[in-house]
């Protein structure tokens, strides 16, 4: 990681060495996705490929001098507004909408983090990018408390890689818990109390490093193990494996 602290790394880079996994130190996340930032506005001279990153970093300032710095009067201006306002936060959906319509799905969910909307954010980030490191690295750099950002985590590897179904809430329901011990109130959602075989990852070391943060550590060992499960590759073009590592 210190290698990758000094270089100029694109996320992609980030990606491919499985970081969304492994970094847990805010700092050095945080370093790295600078150098992110900065290489993605420096590609096209474009601000906006850069806000995802700035924004999840809650640095709308750096992404407004990006702005005024290529002489974009209509976005410095936009951009000088205070979207604690329900005003601006809804002028921000608007745009987040508006770009997911141009399927520009990064520049969405930076839209959909300056309206304060972080689980739409994730949403677009594992729905429409079909990229589940960065939804976990945009979670740990927006979220500054630590328990709704276990949750958030906990969610997104429950129902994104072990198989639970996020079900409708239900208050009376809150304090139980899943198979595997976390706590429903933990997640944005209600989660099932077992896993759905169709839905869990076919990568048993995606399964491995999910149980391992949820502190299930006999069943990280174990899942390695279980080769027969999850959603299968299709030869013919049928369903393809959830999420992989690069």
């Amino acid at each position: 990681a210190s290698q990758l602290a000094t270089a100029q790394v694109t996320w992609a880079d980030l990606r491919q060495y499985g970081v969304g996994w492994w970094l847990k130190n805010p700092t050095l996340l945080r370093q790295l996705v600078e150098r992110v930032a900065k290489c993605a506005f420096q590609q096209r001279n474009d601000p906006l490929d850069a806000a995802l990153f700035y924004l999840a970093m809650r640095k709308k300032g750096v992404l407004w001098g990006l702005f005024k710095t290529v002489k974009d009067v209509r976005m410095t201006e936009f951009f000088k507004n205070d979207f604690a306002e329900a005003k601006w936060q809804t002028a921000a959906l608007k745009n987040a909408f508006v770009l997911l319509g141009k399927q520009r799905f990064e520049h969405a969910a930076g839209f959909f983090l300056l309206a304060g909307r972080l689980r739409d954010a994730i949403e677009v980030c594992i729905r429409s990018l079909r990229d589940l490191q960065l939804a976990l690295v945009i979670v740990r750099l927006y979220e500054s408390d630590f328990d709704k950002l276990a949750g958030y985590v906990k969610s997104i590897l429950f129902v994104e890689v072990l198989g639970y179904d996020l079900l409708p809430n239900n208050n009376d329901n809150n304090n139980s818990e899943t198979t595997s011990g976390v706590k429903k109130s933990d997640s944005f959602g209600q989660l099932s109390d077992q896993p759905n075989p169709n839905n869990v990852s076919q990568d048993p070391f995606l399964r491995s490093m999910s149980y391992w943060y949820v502190k299930d550590y006999r069943q990280a060992l174990n899942t390695l193990y279980d080769i027969d499960i999850g959603i299968k590759k299709s030869s013919s073009g049928g369903k393809q494996q959830r999420h992989s590592i690069d």
